[in-house]
């Protein structure tokens, strides 16, 4: 098992951060299938990504169980 210090980005940053990418490219993705507009679709997936990240950072606790 990996010492902690080497560990590029810890778990938990990994989890919210794919997370939100994820609903970014999903709500760009539909944005885009609705308008056909590939600047409104990025700024949708941009709303998205960080509205998310902001909300995931404070749903998921820092600390352990």
């Amino acid at each position: 098992m990996r010492d902690k210090s080497t560990a590029l980005i810890s778990i938990r940053a990994f989890v919210i951060l794919h997370a939100a990418l994820m609903t970014g490219s999903l709500a760009g993705g539909l944005a885009y299938l609705a308008t056909g507009s590939v600047p409104e679709s990025v700024m949708y997936a941009a709303g998205a990504f960080s509205s998310s990240l902001i909300l995931l950072h404070r749903i998921i606790d820092r600390t352990r169980p």
